[in-house]
């Protein structure tokens, strides 16, 4: 398992160029833009045009079940008409067990004629056996960025302005959707909150999250 520290579309670049390009990558993080369009260059690097080639693997009712694990490893045996099958396998986290043990072993038996990507929102939810299997890439979101910049010495305060807005942006969102995966996201700003010097403006962000959580 490998972590980026560089661009991600020029650490995949790097890859290629070396010929030696992992036939499975895992992206994982927060930027979800970055995400979407290291997704996008790689379909547009291997597929052009054929469409055809490419196969995406949804949740549906919050899991992927041994069917559509099924269904990909058949897709996976056949041949493609752009020399690759790219496939996009989006919240690893959801698969069941039975489809986690169909996928890794769609992984282990797959060419070098597949291409598969996947997706993810919770790392941490995922075991070590299937994480393994993946070149592993993170994508940082502003809020991250930040945290590493202050470990690196950058001022403190500008590290509360991006916390502050990001529990805004998080806390907006949980108004319009409520949903597990906001209530992780914004409970992480709040850990993060609490390393920071506790003021007046944060004291009462807090309380409205409590308030606005009672409320559903």
């Amino acid at each position: 398992m490998r972590k980026n520290k560089v661009n991600a579309i020029d650490f995949l670049k790097r890859q290629i160029q070396s010929g030696i390009f992992p036939h499975a990558h895992l992206f994982y993080g927060t930027d979800k833009d970055a995400k979407e369009k290291a997704v996008e260059f790689l379909k547009a690097k291997f597929l052009g045009k054929y469409s055809a080639d490419f196969l995406e693997i949804i949740p549906q009712e919050g899991s992927i079940s041994i069917e559509q694990a099924r269904f990909l490893r058949n897709a996976a045996s056949r041949t493609s008409f752009s020399g690759k099958n790219v496939f996009l396998i989006r919240g690893l986290e959801y698969l069941t067990r039975e489809a986690e043990v169909a996928l890794l072993k769609t992984l282990e038996d797959s060419s070098q004629n597949n291409l598969f990507i996947a997706t993810t929102e919770n790392f941490n939810l995922l075991n070590s056996t299937i994480k393994s299997r993946f070149c592993v890439l993170r994508f940082f979101d502003e809020m991250t960025q930040a945290v590493r910049q202050l470990a690196d010495g950058s001022k403190e305060d500008d590290l509360e302005i991006v916390v502050r807005n990001s529990m805004l942006k998080w806390m907006a969102e949980l108004r319009k959707n409520f949903s597990p995966n906001l209530i992780y996201k914004l409970e992480k700003v709040l850990h993060l909150n609490q390393l920071l010097p506790i003021s007046a403006l944060n004291r009462r962000m807090v309380k409205e999250y409590i308030e606005m959580l009672d409320s559903f």
